[in-house]
């Protein structure tokens, strides 16, 4: 307890840190970020807001901590506007930055949060995007179940709006689920799929996370060199582009395999620097496995101290992680969030019906008024038709009188002749 909690101590406290302190920062962005910002400076439009997302999202796989800041400036101008649409998007840039950084309950409610307005404005489209985010929050805690259905239902709108790039992303994070939930060859299938669809439509990111996700389910089954293979051209891929997290993440899968293999030396050297990088960015899963591997690798050579201390960084990062607070409430999350869909429809069904009882009594009243005029027609044609035949018979004693003046005339003339 003496070595976990101080490690523990620190690492909740930079998370803390992460999310009260951090800023905006403008330095280390590229030129035309900072230009941008110096043009929209003052500005408090959709404008600046979409500039601030754009920079967060750039910045995410590199510098969470900054990337933050952004986002958080982007929803508290979205929300002063009372822009739903941008305040969607900026929900999801944060609950971004927590899946980055493994702080899921956070990720979780903003996520929720952008979710909730995506569907108040029925947009289908970023519905999709959150559900596919939900899954892989779902799947980074180990709830396979719960992540593959937020996955499918992110399919099934995607589908429908032909949606291939986001169908892509569907896949392979559908295939990263099956490989976690330890169906490999499905899950290899699912990603294949994926890469192939990414590379005809030139999605060169998610080729470069296709291909660490590919090799770590080659590891998963034991194919070990086809694993560094595919490790290898991640870091190819990635050359010098500002995105640690992925870069990380393929060093640490490299370690991993060649301590499958037995060559430690190249194993360590690659297991401390990606050790580094993911602690110098806060990712914190890869800097968790990292520790793993490194506490493995020192046992196996024998240095016993170091590999407690590094098992015991391991499980200090992952109780920080997450433990069962975090998962009631989580729990209490997700359950807040379905009792307010509930409530919602419950409502949108008592409006509904409120509705069609005024169009049932709007129905009925038109429906007596017709009546009622029927009524009052049939009676006025009887009463015409009573008329037009009291007329007729006025009209035939007429002509019968008529014909008999007639004969009366015709007897007196001759009477007179």
């Amino acid at each position: 307890m003496k070595i976990r909690f101080p490690i523990r101590l620190v690492s909740l406290l930079t998370i803390l840190l992460l999310i009260t302190t951090c800023l905006p920062a403008q330095q280390e962005l590229p030129e035309n970020y900072s230009e941008a910002l110096r043009q929209l400076a003052g500005k408090h439009d959709t404008s600046r807001i979409s500039l601030l997302l754009d920079i967060s999202e750039e910045l995410l796989q590199s510098q969470p901590y900054k990337a933050y800041g952004y986002a958080r400036e982007a929803l508290v101008m979205a929300e002063d506007l009372k822009s739903p649409l941008q305040t969607g998007y900026a929900n999801r840039a944060l609950a971004r930055v927590y899946t980055v950084t493994a702080v899921y309950d956070k990720a979780l409610e903003y996520l929720l949060t952008a979710l909730r307005q995506f569907e108040s404005l029925n947009d289908t489209t970023q519905m999709a995007i959150c559900h596919d985010e939900l899954g892989v929050i779902y799947m980074s805690l180990g709830d396979f179940a719960k992540a593959h259905s937020s996955l499918s239902r992110a399919l099934e709108l995607n589908r429908k709006k032909l949606n291939h790039q986001q169908i892509a992303r569907d896949y392979m994070n559908m295939g990263s689920n099956y490989l976690n939930a330890d169906s490999i060859d499905k899950g290899l299938s699912y990603l294949m799929v994926s890469l192939m669809i990414a590379d005809s439509l030139g999605m060169d990111k998610e080729k470069v996370s296709l291909l660490n996700k590919i090799g770590y389910g080659y590891a998963r089954a034991g194919r070990h060199e086809d694993a560094l293979r595919h490790y290898y051209h991640v870091l190819d891929m990635l050359g010098d582009q500002p995105d640690n997290l992925t870069r990380s993440e393929a060093m640490v899968n490299i370690a991993d395999g060649y301590l499958n293999l037995k060559n430690y030396p190249v194993a360590l050297k690659y297991a401390t620097d990606g050790y580094r990088m993911a602690k110098a960015g806060h990712f914190y899963p890869v800097y968790r496995n990292a520790a793993k591997i490194l506490s493995e690798l020192h046992a196996a050579q024998g240095n016993y101290r170091l590999a407690y201390e590094y098992m015991a960084t391991y499980r200090a990062i992952s109780d920080s992680m997450i433990n069962s607070e975090k998962v009631e409430q989580l729990a209490r999350i997700q359950t807040l969030y379905d009792l307010s869909r509930i409530e919602e429809e419950n409502t949108l069904l008592r409006e509904e019906n409120l509705r069609a009882n005024r169009r049932m009594q709007t129905r009925t009243l038109v429906i007596i008024l017709i009546t009622t005029l029927v009524f009052v027609l049939a009676a006025l044609l009887y009463a015409l038709n009573r008329m037009n035949n009291r007329q007729l018979t006025l009209n035939k004693k007429l002509a019968a009188q008529s014909r008999e003046l007639e004969a009366l005339n015709d007897l007196k003339d001759k009477f007179f002749s």
